[in-house]
């Protein structure tokens, strides 16, 4: 039995990654010793915890009827410090820069504008 089906990647997921915590899509049948091996074999990590729930699926309309997405297994595991699974890691871009020479440039050309109007008047 192949016990991981894949990662799972949402916003969620990847915050919880920060936490060394990781989400994955398991087979239905596997409990959470087997995950934990699955992933400790897998990745080469310690696995300190594991937390699974079902997935029930939804019922979706379709044209002239209606269906239903799939049922499936989540488990949350948890790894040690000094672990890490690769493809959890988020990107962050820093604007900082950005904004704050945008407000200088706009704040210097505020005040010489203002200069101006009252020298003119």
């Amino acid at each position: 039995m192949i016990v991981l089906i894949r990662p799972i990647i949402t916003e969620k997921a990847l915050r919880l990654a920060t936490n060394r915590q990781y989400t994955f899509e398991v087979d239905r049948r596997a409990n959470a010793i087997q995950i934990g091996k699955a992933v400790a074999a897998e990745y080469n990590v310690t696995v300190s915890s594991v937390r699974t729930s079902n997935i029930a699926g939804v019922v979706r309309r379709f044209r002239k009827g209606q269906g239903h997405t799939r049922s499936w297994k989540k488990a949350v595991v948890t790894i040690t410090k000094g672990g890490k699974i690769p493809g959890f890691e988020i990107e962050v871009e820093s604007k900082d820069k950005e904004k704050t020479t945008s407000k200088s440039d706009a704040t210097e050309n505020h005040s010489h504008e203002s200069k101006t109007t009252k020298g003119d008047a």
